[in-house]
């Protein structure tokens, strides 16, 4: 992929300029006296902008262009996921009481973990539709 080809993808366009927020985000972290985080999100954005670089000249377009099935699959396994995620947060609020590790934990201590169960549904689901079919 040549220049004049960057220039006219809108796709890779918007991705470096997610990235540059992001590190302009870790900018304003490390003026906040948070060095530690802020460069961790300063790498974190030039490292995807390298490797999004790395891909576009390795692979060829096609590599990169999806099909309805994938998709679809996406799409399906995606939304399970959100439910498999209300679900995951409706347990939590509803039983977390009566359970002593989380009875006394606020929605920051459990974030993280909404967030991994989130995400792996998403994969298996995605593993799942993928091998069914769609």
């Amino acid at each position: 992929m040549n220049i004049r080809e960057i220039e006219k993808d809108r796709g890779f366009l918007l991705f470096v300029g997610v990235c540059l927020g992001i590190i302009l985000a870790g900018i304003v972290v490390v003026l906040l006296n948070k060095p530690f985080v802020g460069f961790g999100i300063i790498l974190n954005g030039l490292l995807m902008i390298v490797f999004r670089f790395y891909l576009l000249s390795t692979k060829p377009k096609e590599y990169f262009l999806q099909d309805e099935r994938s998709v679809r699959i996406r799409e399906k396994a995606g939304y399970n996921a959100y439910i498999a995620t209300l679900i995951v947060i409706f347990l939590l609020m509803a039983f977390g009481s009566t359970i002593p590790l989380i009875g006394n934990a606020n929605y920051r201590d459990v974030s993280a973990f909404i967030f991994f169960a989130g995400l792996s549904c998403f994969s298996i689901f995605n593993w799942y539709y993928s091998k069914k079919g769609g």
